[in-house]
């Protein structure tokens, strides 16, 4: 651990504390010679010998030269302890636990209802659940050594020494894309990226080499953010926050190497590069479409001369005409040349013997790749599959049993080992082989030995199965076949996958079988387990913050679920719910509401109008609604979910704070200030002593009660509530989360009203770059941060930025909540602001007209937000001359303040000093 010490002290140390002390008796004794050489001690009569300089003289000298002597060998000692000690690189490696938050798992859960946080004149929205877990980062020791991921290296790698220094030759000058001619698979690329990312580690070219899968968006996002503790960096529970991390660390170092494997996106893979930096992107595809972001190096097969030295170096034989002829008949191709000299090995049989073994199977070869494209799936790599194929079949059905498994899998990082413990769910041959360690090591020793799978290094224990070898594995099944074979699998994986994505211990273990669950799913037949891996894989990608991926998910789990069990089952709530929280995370609140109100109405007739279940769905509805501005109905649903948790689980259960806290909110917008704090009160005591003082959960109802301090002008405890929020959220999420976003766009509205406009805008705009970063820059959170970042601009006479900060903003808006939401409203009347202070009074006054229509029909004519709005219409009126217009909305304005606020609110004082410039005015 960083700043611990050993007890023990090294041989080194010790040799170095003795020189140390003989360093200080030397010392002594030289400045003792010295002095009597001198004559400084002058007594002869007690050391007459001392006197002597022929004695003396010569001392100093000696000693003298033995002090440089000692000080030259404890300077080396000192150096090779220096080396052993921990320095302070550019990256620090640090393992870090993080926290996150799960919607979905297993069937019959249901997201519980998010809360959300509403701004003065503009709503923000706090989305989360109430079983937050804590992150506590463990420091560990930094280190000089490199950080790498890499596949182990191939020990026998021959030939390409041109397509490597075209790599170096390239890298020199940006990324590079290896690009398999025609999109040929099995043609080496990702071996070569492999060896040459090995040997620049090797010579300290790079400090870090990072390998990455990049088939899919969920095996990339995860190896990247799987870099970010190496950095020393936290895991965010957002995971492209934590990607983000990551490349900004690279932006600001040098020295690392990012390999791409098996890239298939290249417009995806553009949103995952670091801009800058001075380090190397190395990219292996068979995809086309590079152009602009990498420079494409086209690789071919083998040349002769390099097959044939391939087969020489991997055989140990010298049959020149018939290695000739047999690398011809493989087409030069590397797979294909690596499986041949694996069986060759293995059965210890001449290159001659092989080549007629190829030959009796090119046409069943052909056969068995007939539907396959040849620009992907040549027929070289299964004609070389057959003969392993046969010679399993013959000798060990239970490693042909593996192989299959692994073929509906993903290639890399094959759990096997878990897989084979689970001997109870095994075929017959392999279950037998599985029962003893023995057993497993054979069968796992008979796939590696053929070249069909590679050991990975680490503590996984898994197996790399190369893709095309997994694609002639499936297609030499009929298609019935394949499904049982992939519908077994999927059962298999359903049985590993962690049930509580809510804990960070279970993290590692998700991640790593996530892709191998996406992959079993998608070669699966719909039936029941396929759907608990695709609601599992939604859950999974909701809690990554992969919203597009977890909708897919959760459609495909509902399609399969409707099938089987009709569209009215109960059982179809939950996904409809969770997909329906997927919709409102996407700002697609029409269809959200439209779900989750499907939800409700099948559990209502399959449960009654009270039972629990339904108080989560009842929440979710009453969300979409708050979001949408129809504050009556989604009060009405949290007070009817408030009733059934009570009497379910009692007045002080943590399942009824996020509740209450919601309920709150909306009577806060509704203007009953009064209840919004008892309830926001209530909802903390309830979390603080569920979940202690530092839990996510309490964050958020610290950040809606510092709302409503706020709104009562008690802007000094609402400094404190909205700092204490952020400070929790910062060390559960890290810096970069949409959570911290939103309690920084909160206290950045305080900063704004108590004046510290630099303080404000210096926390908007974080808050705005991370919301962008999160959900783009369209979203209606967005939107929301955008106007109150308007408001600070214009208050700075920054006006030119604010009107355009605001028109963006309502732009954002009318996309998401249609024309007439109460955000728009607030958005509005920050706009009518702007105009009104460019001298543009009409564009002003029925900006603020229209404003007041909205709010009017949303809340009613005496809701205090309506104050607001009739002051700036007062200004207006009052500009434009028509004072008793002006008077008019001002006392209107004054008489909502004061039965809202009493008599000792800072608006109150505002508005009577209006009243009193126009009378003045007047």
């Amino acid at each position: 651990m960083a700043g611990s010490k050993s007890g023990r002290r090294s041989g080194s140390q010790k040799a170095l504390d003795t020189l140390i002390a003989m360093d200080v008796v030397g010392l002594a004794a030289l400045g003792l010679a010295t002095n009597i050489s001198t004559g400084l001690l002058s007594d002869e009569k007690a050391w007459p010998w001392a006197h002597n300089p022929y004695i003396m003289w010569p001392t100093v000298v000696g000693l003298v030269v033995l002090l440089v002597a000692f000080a030259l060998v404890r300077r080396k000692l000192g150096s090779k302890q220096d080396a052993g000690k921990t320095a302070a690189p550019d990256f620090q490696t640090k393992d870090v636990t993080d926290s996150t938050v799960v919607a979905g798992g297993n069937s019959g859960t249901v997201v519980t209802a998010p809360s959300s946080t509403f701004i003065g004149t503009v709503e923000t929205i706090n989305f989360s659940t109430a079983a937050d877990t804590e992150r506590k980062p463990t420091a560990h020791a930094q280190t000089n050594r490199p950080i790498s991921n890499l596949p182990p290296r191939n020990a026998t790698f021959t030939g390409r020494g041109q397509q490597l220094d075209d790599i170096s030759a390239l890298l020199g000058k940006g990324p590079v894309a290896v690009v398999a001619l025609r999109g040929l698979g099995g043609i080496g690329k990702s071996t070569l990226a492999l060896h040459y990312a090995h040997e620049r580690l090797t010579d300290e070219t790079y400090r870090i080499a990072w390998w990455i899968r990049a088939e899919n968006q969920i095996t990339l996002l995860e190896d990247l953010a799987a870099l970010a503790p190496k950095l020393g960096l936290p895991t965010e529970q957002d995971q492209r926050e934590t990607v983000s991390s990551v490349m900004t660390a690279l932006n600001q170092n040098n020295g690392w190497l990012l390999v791409f494997d098996n890239a298939t996106d290249p417009d995806f893979l553009r949103t995952c590069l670091p801009s800058s930096g001075g380090g190397h992107v190395l990219v292996t595809s068979r995809e086309r479409g590079w152009t602009g972001l990498a420079k494409p190096l086209e690789l071919e097969v083998f040349k002769r001369e390099e097959a044939i030295e391939f087969m020489r170096e991997r055989t140990g034989k010298h049959e020149p005409e018939a290695t000739a002829q047999l690398v011809a008949e493989l087409g030069y191709l590397p797979l294909a040349l690596a499986q041949a000299a694996a069986y060759i090995d293995i059965h210890s049989m001449s290159i001659n013997t092989y080549l007629k073994l190829v030959q009796d199977r090119q046409e069943a070869a052909k056969l068995l790749t007939r539907g396959l494209p040849t620009s992907e799936y040549p027929a070289s790599v299964a004609t070389t599959w057959l003969l392993h194929f046969d010679d399993l079949k013959r000798n060990n059905q239970a490693a042909l049993d593996l192989l299959r498994i692994c073929a509906f899998l993903a290639p890399d990082d094959i759990p096997v080992y878990e897989l084979l413990n689970q001997v109870d769910k095994l075929p017959k041959q392999l279950a037998q082989a599985s029962s003893t360690p023995t057993g497993i090591a054979e069968t796992v020793g008979a796939l590696t030995k053929t070249h069909l799978a590679t050991k990975t290094d680490g503590e996984s224990e898994g197996l790399y199965i190369h893709r095309l070898v997994q694609a002639v594995t499936r297609h030499h099944l009929v298609a019935d076949e394949q499904h049982v074979w992939a519908n077994f699998i999927a059962d298999k994986i359903i049985s590993l996958l962690p049930e509580d994505l809510e804990q960070p211990i279970s993290w590692p273990r998700a991640a790593r079988l996530a892709a191998h669950a996406r992959i079993a799913a998608e070669h699966a037949a719909d039936t029941r387990s396929v759907f608990k891996l695709l609601f599992w894989l939604g859950g999974y990608s909701l809690t990554r913050a992969e919203l597009t991926p977890a909708r897919d998910f959760y459609e495909r789990a509902l399609t399969i679920e409707e099938r089987i069990y009709g569209p009215t089952h109960p059982d179809i709530a939950s996904t409809l719910s969770n997909l329906g929280t997927v919709h409102r995370e996407l700002g697609e609140l029409r269809t959200a509401l439209q779900l989750q109100q499907r939800a409700l109405t099948i559990e209502e007739q399959a449960y009654g109008p009270d039972h629990p279940n339904i108080a989560s769905t009842l929440s979710n509805l009453g969300t979409v609604h708050q979001l949408l501005g129809d504050t009556v109905t989604a009060r009405d649903l949290y007070e009817r979910a408030l009733t059934i948790e009570e009497q379910a689980y009692g007045p002080d259960h943590p399942g009824i704070a996020s509740t209450l806290s919601n309920l709150g909110l909306v009577h806060q917008q509704l203007g009953d200030l009064t209840t919004a704090l008892e309830l926001q009160q209530r909802a903390l005591t309830i979390k603080e002593q569920a979940y202690g003082p530092d839990h996510p959960q309490v964050a958020t109802t610290l950040t809606n009660l510092g709302l409503v301090h706020q709104q009562l002008g008690d802007l000094t405890t609402a400094l404190e509530l909205q700092q204490r929020a952020l400070t929790i959220k910062e060390q559960i999420y890290g810096p970069d989360h949409p959570q911290v976003a939103t309690t920084l766009d909160n206290l950045g509205t305080v900063r704004q009203q108590l004046g510290e406009l630099g303080t404000a805008l210096e926390l908007q705009q974080r808050a705005l770059t991370i919301k962008e970063q999160a959900y783009g820059p369209d979203h209606p959170e967005a939107g929301a941060i955008l106007s109150n970042l308007g408001t600070v601009h214009r208050e700075l006479g920054e006006l030119t930025t604010a009107l355009q900060l605001q028109q963006r903003a309502l732009t954002i808006q009318k996309q998401a909540y249609g024309p007439d939401h109460p955000d728009i409203a607030n958005t509005l009347i920050n706009l009518g602001i702007v105009h009104q202070q460019l001298g543009e009074l009409t564009t002003a006054l029925q900006l603020q007209q229209r404003a007041l229509t909205i709010q009017k029909q949303a809340y009613g004519p005496d809701h205090p937000d309506i104050a607001n709005t009739l002051i700036n219409l007062g200004l207006a009126h009052q500009q434009l001359g028509e004072l008793t217009t002006a008077r008019d909305r001002l006392e209107r304005a004054l008489a909502i303040v004061e039965t809202a606020y009493g008599l000792d609110h800072p608006l109150r004082t505002h508005t009577k000093t209006l009243l009193a410039t126009l009378g003045d005015a007047g």
